[in-house]
Formats: C-alpha cells, sequence, structure tokens
C-alpha cells in the first residue's frame, strides 16, 4: 500500500499541475475539470485493477489513492499562481519532463532508484527558485 499510494501521490509531483498552471488552466473553478478525469479516475481504477487480495481490500487502497490524489491538486490549486510567480517554468517544465521520463522508464522494469521522479521534481524546484 506504501508504493501504490506514493505512485498515486505523483500526480502533483511529475510537472502536470505545472503545466496546468502555466497554461492558465489551474484555477479553483477548474478543479473539477482537472482532478476526476485526468487525474484522480484513471489512476484509482488502473491501481485498483492491478492489486492483488480482495475486493474490499482493493477498494480501500483505491479509495485512498484518490484521496491523496485530489489532496494533492487542490493544494496546488491553491497554490498555484502564487508558485508560478516565484519560479522559473520553463525549467521547472523540463525537471517535469525528466521526471516523467524516469517513471516511464521504471514502468520498462530499468533498475532506478524509486525516489529518483521525487528527487528529480525537488531539484527542479530548488533550481527555478534560484534561477527566477
Amino acid at each position: 500500500m506504501k508504493n501504490l499510494t506514493w505512485l498515486m501521490s505523483l500526480a502533483g509531483t511529475t510537472g502536470t499541475i505545472s503545466l496546468f498552471a502555466v497554461s492558465g488552466f489551474l484555477k479553483f473553478e477548474n478543479l473539477l475539470a482537472i482532478v476526476f478525469p485526468t487525474i484522480v479516475g484513471p489512476s484509482v481504477i488502473l491501481a485498483a485493477s492491478m492489486l492483488e487480495g480482495t475486493l474490499k481490500e482493493k477498494l480501500l487502497v483505491a479509495l485512498t489513492a484518490g484521496l491523496i490524489s485530489t489532496l494533492v491538486v487542490m493544494v496546488c490549486a491553491a497554490l498555484g499562481t502564487l508558485i508560478t510567480d516565484n519560479l522559473n517554468m520553463s525549467l521547472l517544465k523540463i525537471f517535469g519532463g525528466i521526471s516523467i521520463l524516469s517513471i516511464s522508464l521504471m514502468m520498462l522494469n530499468i533498475k532506478l532508484p524509486s525516489s529518483s521522479p521525487i528527487i528529480i521534481i525537488m531539484l527542479g524546484f530548488a533550481i527555478s527558485l534560484l534561477w527566477k
């Protein structure tokens, strides 16, 4: 469950939310249009279908993953404009793309540390804050 909830919470840290913020779509009134169709819905369905265990366990983990994803997106929507004013978004887009690439490589069973996407994004935040 720890790895699954970590994977589901990546919705706010892979650069997806940053791209919404840069495009001007990340506003509180657009929250439901962002959260459910693009992030929470498909990821929760995928998570529930890939789990082993009873139906009750699958539903509990899928619900937990959906709640974590929703909360991360809500926090990002609330802080989106504040963050975009203080960060170099061009650099953050690049680091978000690299993070997504590292997740893709891990899905192809290429050996990478499991925390590499988070480390890449945190490094991206630090560098984009310094080079504003």
